[in-house]
C-alpha cells in the first residue's frame, strides 16, 4: 500500500510537538519552574522576606515570557515549514509487509515494524513518528479518510497501534 500527502503548517507543527513530547523535551519542566518560583515568592512575601512590590512584578514577567516563547516556537516552526520546499514537499508512505518506508524529495526511512517509534491518532489525523531521530508523518484524516483507513488497518495488524 501507498500513499502520497501533503501536511499543513498546523499539521508539520502538531507533529513536532508529538515528537518533543515523546522525547521528553515537553513544557512541563517550564511550567513547574514557574509554579515553584511563583509558591516561593507567595512564601517569601508571607514571610516579610521580600516585598511583593518587588516579586509580582518579576512573577508577571515570567508568566508572560512562558507565554510569549510558546507563541514564538509555533509561529517559527510554522514559518519554517512554510518557507522550506523539503518541509512543504509531498511526502510518501509504502507500507511493506516487513516494515514501512517513509519518504519525500529530501530523505528516505525505512523502518521494520517492530522498530517504528510512535504512531498517535487523534480525531482529525494520523501521526506517525517512523525512528527516534528522523521523520514526521501527519497525515489529515479529512483529506485522505479512505486511504487512512487501510493505512490504519495496517499498522494495527503489525502490532504499531493498538
Amino acid at each position: 500500500m501507498k500513499l502520497t500527502f501533503k501536511m499543513t503548517a498546523d499539521e508539520f507543527y502538531r507533529g513536532f510537538n508529538y515528537k518533543t513530547k515523546k522525547l521528553g523535551m515537553s513544557e512541563t519542566a517550564e511550567i513547574i519552574s514557574l509554579v515553584i518560583i511563583l509558591i516561593a515568592s507567595i512564601v517569601s512575601t508571607a514571610l516579610g522576606v521580600v516585598k511583593a512590590a518587588v516579586i509580582l512584578p518579576f512573577a508577571a514577567i515570567l508568566c508572560l515570557f512562558f507565554i510569549v516563547k510558546q507563541l514564538m516556537t509555533k509561529n517559527s516552526i510554522t514559518n519554517d515549514f512554510q518557507h522550506s520546499p523539503i518541509l512543504n514537499d509531498e511526502n510518501t508512505i509504502k507500507l511493506y509487509d516487513e516494515g514501512m518506508e517513509l519518504f519525500s524529495s529530501f530523505e528516505k526511512i525505512y523502518t521494520p515494524w517492530k522498530s517504528v517509534y510512535a504512531v498517535k491518532e487523534t480525531k482529525s489525523e494520523l501521526i506517525i513518528l517512523p525512528t527516534l531521530s528522523r521523520g514526521v508523518a501527519v497525515i489529515s484524516k479529512q483529506r485522505y479518510a479512505e486511504e487512512l483507513d487501510e493505512i490504519i488497518k495496517v499498522l494495527k495488524s503489525k502490532g504499531v497501534m493498538k
